[in-house]
């Protein structure tokens, strides 16, 4: 505030609403600290009372934007899959209810790899993969925000597990033979890339559960 020795207060106004109480007027400036500003745009002013030393003013406009927060939850089509197999990814983002575009972009992470982004429609924005190596991978999301709404990330990682392919090839030995013949079954299991098979096999005829070894 310019003036002579200038006291009194200061209001502060978003458009034609006053912001909080008026400010005393402290070697020629007052301060306010508000946080009940909604998301959108803001025209702020600060209007000068009329002391005995100075004439009341009004201040120009100063805009202020003011972002929507949002959130933005992640999901996975599935926790565990072969490799080779297709990991659908899907965002949604949400801005509480605030009336405002949700558009922009968002990515999708492994840890700190970008695996690759898309565009938000409808709030939604998907990626599929097949491309994911074998181990577990720990997937987020983050939302770009625009010119509306603030960025987020997402809450919580999705998890999914990439395994080796496997085939299992059986033979039977003797393959003819009577009812009370002694027979061997062999279980051979191979994996691409070639692992190290462990874990168990089951034998069935038909729907019966023979054996598990």
């Amino acid at each position: 505030v310019l003036g002579s020795k200038p006291a009194g207060s200061v209001t502060f106004f978003d458009g034609p609403n006053v912001l909080g109480a008026p400010v005393p007027v402290v070697d020629g400036k007052a301060s306010l600290v508000t946080t009940v500003l909604s998301a959108g745009q803001h025209a702020i002013t600060a209007r000068y009372l009329d002391d005995s030393n100075s004439i009341g003013s009004v201040s120009n406009s100063v805009q202020q934007t003011i972002l929507a927060s949002t959130s933005l939850s992640l999901q996975s089509n599935a926790d565990k899959v072969a490799l080779g197999a297709p990991v659908d990814l899907m965002a949604k983002v949400s801005n509480a209810g605030v009336n405002n575009g949700l558009d922009g972009t968002v990515s999708f992470l492994d840890g700190g790899t970008l695996l690759g982004s898309a565009d938000l429609i409808d709030g939604k924005a998907s990626l599929s993969l097949v491309d994911l190596g074998i181990g577990t991978h720990a997937i987020s999301a983050v939302y770009s925000g625009n010119s509306s709404n603030n960025i987020s990330t997402s809450v919580a990682n999705v998890r999914v597990e990439v395994l080796a392919r496997s085939e299992v090839a059986l033979t039977i030995n003797p393959a003819v033979g009577g009812r009370s013949q002694v027979r061997t079954l062999t279980a051979a299991i191979t994996s691409e890339p070639a692992t190290k098979a462990k874990g168990s096999v089951n034998f069935y005829s038909g729907a019966k559960l023979l054996n598990s070894t």
